[in-house]
């Protein structure tokens, strides 16, 4: 199974990946949609069998919700027969259980994966604009440390996402953002050729957010799910340029 490895996680040893589309074999393409049973299904089968560990995921509902896992089988793809409306709704999730993975479903929102220095826990956080502006990021670090696990001893890894070259928005979107935190005016460049248009930078925009909350490292993958053929692009699906699908980003506590 090929996928994008965060060159700081490979460096301590943590199992990790933000998966392609392409299998080793090429027999079929990873695909997690949740249009598609037995692709999804099939994909998850891939994954299982890559990584013989548990597999544990939330419905994403673009929310700033963040749950614990304190029964595997409540949030296990394999036990809720890869249905992902069974599973909790959720935008981020926290485990503790050793020999648990955490999946992200993503396809433009940003997948974000945390591990602690001492690999004790491990966290998913499903970010797009609606996350990020609802303060999805702020409430996974107040949780983590009401959970004993400073910000500087945590690792946080920012995965492929839509870059700001592609991510056009409209004024009502940036001024949404300004007036709740001023700062974030920095994070949209105006379209040289259509008036009232930005280029919005989701993903270095949580980058600051993550180290002004004191995070200790942070790693962000910097690859363009909708100009990067490699990754299913919501946007881009839209406009006719890709097939519907879905990324998944994982990481496991071992």
């Amino acid at each position: 199974m090929q996928s994008t490895q965060s060159a700081i996680l490979e460096k301590v040893n943590i199992r990790h990946g933000f998966i392609k589309k392409n299998t080793i074999d090429n027999l079929f393409e990873m695909n997690f949609t949740r249009d598609d049973y037995d692709k999804r299904k099939n994909s998850y089968n891939a994954l299982e069998s890559n990584i013989n560990s548990e597999i544990l995921g939330i419905n994403q509902i673009h929310s700033n919700k963040i749950l614990t896992v304190n029964n595997v089988n409540h949030f296990s793809v394999l036990q809720n027969n890869y249905n992902i409306e069974k599973l909790p709704k959720a935008d981020g999730l926290i485990s503790e259980i050793k020999g648990t993975t955490i999946v992200i479903q993503a396809a433009d929102c940003v997948p974000v994966l945390i591990i602690n220095k001492n690999k004790t826990i491990i966290a998913g956080i499903h970010s797009g604009w609606r996350g990020t502006l609802s303060g999805i990021n702020q409430e996974m670090i107040a949780k983590l440390e009401d959970m004993g696990y400073l910000a500087k001893d945590l690792i946080i890894i920012l995965g492929p996402s839509i870059m700001q070259k592609s991510y056009e928005v409209d004024k009502d979107f940036m001024q949404d953002f300004i007036k709740k935190d001023a700062s974030s005016v920095i994070y949209f460049n105006p379209s040289e050729e259509k008036k009232d248009k930005y280029y919005f930078n989701n993903s270095e925009y949580m980058h600051k957010i993550f180290e002004n909350l004191g995070v200790g490292i942070i790693e962000n993958i910097d690859i363009d799910t909708y100009a990067n053929e490699d990754f299913y692009s919501h946007r881009a699906y839209k406009r006719g340029i890709k097939a519907q699908g879905m990324n998944v980003s994982f990481i496991c506590l071992d």
